[in-house]
This record gives structure tokens, C-alpha cells and sequence, in this order.
């Protein structure tokens, strides 16, 4: 993680930066001794994230602005056999600004916060993709007097799209939300989405099991061994095992 201070960039501009990331990749083997079966397990994972913060006018105006993207990675393999592998995108901006002001007899605060998701999920062995946008944005304004006896404006908006697309890139699910001084102005939408067996979509998460039709059922008796890349003498963790045999038998993943 970095994290700069750049000074003043003028006379009344102060920037701050931060940025950082992290990557770990883990990887396993589980072998059926019976039957000649190995199933490798390899989960990739990467986070960059950045943020700037501008001051303006002596702390009385601010704007922060930053990004996390993210890619993660779980592909599994059975022998020889194309990996089937799940491939997740994730995708944060947000946009923050405050502005303060006063006179001799008022004093105004504004705000504005904008908040952007995008996420995009796959599966390499039918090319089936999931892609969906959560979008929001808010303001407000507040003007009284400084003893606080006499209010001029007291406005705020807000409004939010959420959509979500299949695999041809049309979108199924398109909801928008607007309000205006605490109550619902708009709320429309429409949903057309079908989903693969075992996936669906729930709050504003994907949720389920994919199950691909690569993945072996046995219905022979399974003699299972844990291989850890690392360490080869390590002891089997029979509660990782019986977890991860009982996705496999299921044809899960």
C-alpha cells in the first residue's frame, strides 16, 4: 500500500493519493488412488485499488474520488480434461464532494456522493456470462441562517439503476429508483432473465452452484488422498475433504 501527500498544488489546492494491491495464488491436488482420478484445484486472485482526495478552499470544499478492481479465478481440473474455470470481475468507483460556505448572516452546505458497481461473471466450458450494473447518486443542499431560526432551501435528489445482462448482452433486468425530499418519485423496471440450472440471482448477488457436464460422477468406492504443493507430507484434513468430495460426487462446482 502507497500512500502520497503531494503538497499544495496551488494556493488553495491540497491533493492526497493513496493506492495498494495484493495477488495470492493457491493451489491443490486431491487423488483417487482406486480409480486413477486427479482433480487439481487452482484459485487466482488479484486487488488494485487507488484514491484521491483534493482540498479546496482551507478544508471548505473537498472532492474524493477512487477505484478497487479485482479479478478472481477458481478452475478446476480432473485429469487430463479441459479445466472448467469461473472467472470473477469486480469494478467500484465512487465520486464524493462536499462544499461549504457562509456570509455574515447564512451559511450553505452541499453534497454529492456517486457510487458505481459493475461485476461480470463466467464459465469457460459453455461461455455462458453474467454481467450487471448497480448505480447510485445522491445530493443535497442545506441554506439557513447562523442563529438556525430561518431555513431557505433544503433540497435532496437521489436516484439508482440496476441492470443485469445475459449472455447475448441485452439486458434482462432493468430497475430505476428516484426520490426526492424522503419520498419515491420513480419506480419502474422490467425482468426477463432465465438462468442456467443450479444459478440464480438473489439481492445483488449471483447465487447457486454452476454444474458443468465435464465433472465426473463415481460410483465406486473412493480411496481419497490430499496432496498439498508445498508441503507433500502434510497431513489429510479430513473436514476439507469430505467438503470438497461431496461438491465432486454431486457433479458441483
Amino acid at each position: 500500500i502507497n500512500a502520497e501527500y503531494m503538497g499544495n498544488v496551488s494556493a488553495n489546492e491540497t491533493k492526497f493519493f493513496t493506492d495498494g494491491g495484493i495477488e495470492y495464488i493457491f493451489k491443490s491436488t486431491i487423488m483417487d488412488v482406486d480409480n486413477d482420478v486427479n482433480i487439481t484445484y487452482l484459485i487466482e486472485s488479484s486487488l488494485v485499488s487507488s484514491n484521491e482526495n483534493t482540498v479546496l478552499n482551507g478544508g471548505n470544499n473537498q472532492i474524493t474520488t477512487g477505484t478497487l478492481y479485482t479479478l478472481h479465478t477458481i478452475s478446476k481440473q480432473i485429469n487430463q480434461l479441459t479445466p472448467l474455470t469461473r472467472s470473477s470481475y469486480y469494478l467500484y468507483n465512487f465520486d464524493v464532494s462536499t462544499n461549504g460556505s457562509q456570509d455574515a448572516t447564512t451559511m450553505q452546505l452541499e453534497g454529492y456522493v456517486q457510487y458505481n458497481r459493475y461485476r461480470k461473471i463466467e464459465w469457460s466450458d459453455s461461455s455462458y456470462i453474467v454481467e450487471w450494473n448497480n448505480k447510485m447518486t445522491s445530493n443535497a443542499t442545506y441554506n439557513r441562517t447562523l442563529d438556525g431560526k430561518t431555513i431557505y432551501i433544503q433540497n435532496d435528489t437521489a436516484h439508482e439503476e440496476f441492470e443485469i445482462s445475459n449472455p447475448s448482452g441485452a439486458s434482462c433486468f432493468d430497475r430505476q429508483l428516484s426520490a426526492s425530499q424522503g419520498a419515491i418519485t420513480m419506480d419502474k423496471g422490467t425482468y426477463t432473465c432465465t438462468w442456467p440450472k443450479g444459478i440464480y440471482f438473489c439481492g445483488s448477488e449471483l447465487c447457486g452452484t454452476y454444474s458443468s457436464p465435464q465433472i465426473l460422477e463415481s460410483s465406486n468406492p473412493i480411496n481419497w488422498k490430499y496432496s498439498n504443493p508445498q508441503n507433500p507430507n502434510s497431513p489429510q484434513d479430513d473436514k476439507h475433504l469430505d467438503t470438497v468430495v461431496g461438491r465432486w460426487r454431486k457433479g458441483n462446482f
